[in-house]
């Protein structure tokens, strides 16, 4: 359980830190040679929509996939993606920090899920209350981000993104050999870890 709120608590902490700083990005596109693939003001509504997006591929998709599995291979994604990030300047970059947005879009449901699955009604509820809690990384995390950014660099704000989600890949690991989600039962699952969350 604590390594699910630990990787709740990066993880929203490194939704924020993209959303923080995928503008200043932008920008920093615009000053290159290169014409910049999106307008200023269309970048972040770009990223939205690609979580929205991720949210119905990530419906599709945790139906045909065992959900351990598919939490790992996020996760890993979203690491790959934000070192392209740092290592490629230009358009390159800036796509694949956007596509960070289909990552994020599956990685919460999956953490949330794959952990209350295998408690009762009761721990579900006490579980879901310190998931939310664990929330609060959304605050401190880009904060941290921040002060890398200030004194060592702008592609040190992406180390603790990227440090995050190998975090999250880790306890997905930990995880694999004692949480298994039928696939037929995968539906309800998610609907009573929806409901929990709300209620929360």
């Amino acid at each position: 359980m604590i390594f699910a709120l630990v990787a709740i608590f990066l993880f929203v902490g490194t939704e924020a830190t993209v959303i923080s700083h995928i503008v200043r990005y932008r920008l920093n596109v615009s000053s290159k040679a290169t014409p910049p693939l999106l307008p200023w003001a269309g970048t972040l509504s770009v990223y939205w929509l690609i979580v929205m997006g991720g949210r119905l591929l990530s419906y599709i998709i945790v139906k045909r996939f065992n959900l351990i599995s598919l939490l790992r291979a996020v996760s890993f994604l979203g690491a790959f993606l934000v070192s392209v990030a740092v290592l490629r300047h230009g358009n390159v970059g800036l796509i694949a920090l956007l596509a960070t947005g289909l990552v994020n879009a599956a990685i919460f449901p999956l953490v949330f899920c794959s952990i209350t699955e295998s408690l009762n009604e009761q721990q579900m509820a006490t579980a879901s209350g310190w998931l939310m809690t664990a929330m609060c990384g959304g605050a401190l995390t880009p904060l941290v981000s921040g002060m890398l950014a200030d004194h060592v660099g702008f592609r040190a704000a992406f180390v603790m993104p990227t440090l995050s989600y190998f975090w999250i890949a880790c306890t997905a690991s930990r995880c694999r050999s004692r949480l298994q989600i039928p696939v037929r039962e995968l539906e309800e699952v998610v609907c009573c870890a929806a409901t929990k969350s709300f209620q929360a």
